[in-house]
């Protein structure tokens, strides 16, 4: 079985953009496709009760599209590049 280090930058920027612990400070907002086959919508309940069990479910509004592939939605449902 093959083994391989991390790489430092990607290690620091998976840490700079996700905090898996619940512990944010600023608000969030998922969009997951309902029928998504790759990432099943069910894991926006486990985010859910991550933010809740650190306190911060607060700053989390979770919305949901009716789209069945995964990366493929509207051009409406994209934030507009500034």
């Amino acid at each position: 079985m093959a083994r391989f280090s991390a790489d430092p930058a990607a290690h620091r920027d998976l840490s700079y953009d996700s905090d898996l612990t619940g512990q944010v400070s600023l608000p969030v907002l998922t969009l997951h496709a309902i029928d998504d086959p790759q990432v099943f919508v069910e894991h926006e309940a486990a985010y859910r009760a991550t933010l809740q069990g650190a306190g911060q479910v607060r700053h989390l509004v979770q919305t949901f599209t009716k789209e069945s592939e995964h990366s493929e939605l509207s051009n409406s449902e994209y934030a507009e590049e500034q």
